[in-house]
């Protein structure tokens, strides 16, 4: 997140192909003030070395600003040695009928993630699910390993945390998730679980009035309309969803052509996310073509729907 920014409009714009002259040289932070990075971080499967790795990596970055993460499938999902589970999730965790939580952390079941980041924000579940405000933004960590549905610990946590938010003092709100709950890549049991996120978060962040929710999984980029209940919400009150998960490998995969995906990109990059008191708040995708940085597209939220 970077706190210094001249303007942006919702809608979004293509900024093309071409070499974008205000792309940060290699290695700069320029104004950025933290990372967010919602789960799948070191694709390690129980391979400690590849953590260090993946750490060493990151410290350049992680060293110098708060570098803060979230839990994916890659981190958490298992099947069995649930009795190690630091988040004390009952039995081997969250395996609802529709869902397709396996074993993708191979073996792992949270504990390496919860150790090698032992100090969140002391304002929920651990690493697991957690917020934090900085400068006029608030932002929570969601798990979408976990339970989230309607009466669970962390639906309920999330809820009173949203209501806790005093939007005269932090006008922009960001959720974040691992798993997204609008994205339209054909991924038939992927896109499943995203309607069931979707069927129990959008009431909460749309009475909560949440400005951007963002996710990863896919490794793709999607950007939505407004979005609510599967529908563009033409008052603009909704959030909308961000799939920024351009890393690793890319998805090749088709679309379905739903109506309410505005934007698409199978490009590796990383979203830049800029706020102007309570005037904007600016996200820019980078992607990237010919090793170059390239401004796929900028987008403004114009004041914040919670006024």
């Amino acid at each position: 997140l970077n706190s210094n920014v001249q303007r942006m409009v919702l809608g979004w714009e293509p900024s093309g192909s071409q070499r974008d002259s205000s792309a940060p040289p290699s290695g700069s932070l320029g104004n950025t003030r933290f990372v967010l990075h919602f789960g799948d971080l070191s694709y390690a499967w129980s391979v400690g070395f590849i953590w260090e790795l993946w750490q060493t990596e990151a410290a350049p970055v992680a060293t110098r600003i708060p570098y803060m993460v979230g839990v994916g499938n890659h981190e958490y999902d298992h099947v069995t040695g649930g009795d190690k589970d630091p988040s004390k999730a009952p039995g081997n965790g969250f395996h609802p009928t529709w869902g397709n939580y396996g074993h993708d952390s191979y073996g792992e079941c949270g504990v390496p993630v919860y150790w090698r980041f032992p100090h969140p924000p002391p304002t929920g579940h651990g690493v697991f699910w957690y917020s934090f405000s900085y400068a006029n933004v608030h932002v929570v960590q969601l798990s979408s390993e976990h339970d989230y549905t309607v009466g669970s610990a962390q639906y309920a946590w999330l809820d009173a945390d949203l209501r806790g938010v005093d939007r005269r003092k932090f006008p922009w709100v960001v959720v974040t998730s691992h798993r997204p709950a609008y994205q339209s890549q054909d991924y038939s049991s992927d896109y499943q679980v995203a309607e069931n996120i979707a069927k129990n978060l959008d009431p909460l962040l749309l009475k909560h009035r949440v400005n951007l929710f963002m996710t990863g999984h896919y490794h793709s980029y999607e950007r939505t309309c407004s979005i609510t209940g599967g529908v563009c919400d033409e008052k603009k009150l909704a959030p909308v969803h961000m799939c920024v998960s351009a890393g690793a490998w890319l998805d090749k995969t088709g679309y379905l052509g739903k109506a309410w995906s505005l934007s698409r990109h199978q490009t590796y990059g990383f979203a830049n996310v800029k706020v102007n008191g309570a005037k904007n708040l600016t996200v820019e995708f980078w992607g990237l073509s010919d090793a170059n940085k390239r401004a796929v597209e900028r987008g403004e939220h114009k004041h914040s729907p919670a006024f």
